[in-house]
């Protein structure tokens, strides 16, 4: 990405007994974050089977995310109840705090920095 914003991947598993409070928690997490200027996409996928998911999200920049971070820390604590964070990709140039914030995160990290084609509208 040519600009400050950045996407980020995540991907996630939780038992399936918790698909109905995992999707619960994905259209309130959608609602509080909604308003969040900065934050650009917020997006919950969970499969087929009901135990596994990928959220995605695009912020302005790298403080964006820790705005987004500080907005949603009731549903960070339930999320983390129910899901384990597998992998997280991030796709844009991060700012120290925030390569910090991915890597204590403790699930896989990769971070692609270098863009080499791109369509934007």
């Amino acid at each position: 990405m040519t600009d400050d914003t950045l996407l980020l991947i995540s991907e996630f598993e939780y038992a399936t007994e918790y698909n109905t409070e995992v999707k619960a928690l994905a259209r309130e997490a959608l609602e509080l974050v909604q308003d969040e200027a900065d934050t650009l996409i917020y997006s919950w996928y969970l499969d087929e089977e009901g135990c596994q998911g990928r959220i995605f999200e695009r912020f302005r920049d790298s403080q964006a995310f820790f705005a987004h971070l500080a907005n949603s820390t009731s549903i960070v604590k339930r999320f983390n109840a129910m899901c384990s964070i597998t992998k997280l990709t991030v796709l844009g140039t991060p700012s120290p705090e925030f390569r910090q914030a991915m890597s204590a995160a403790g699930a896989d990290l990769s971070i692609f920095t270098n863009e080499v084609a791109s369509f934007k509208t």
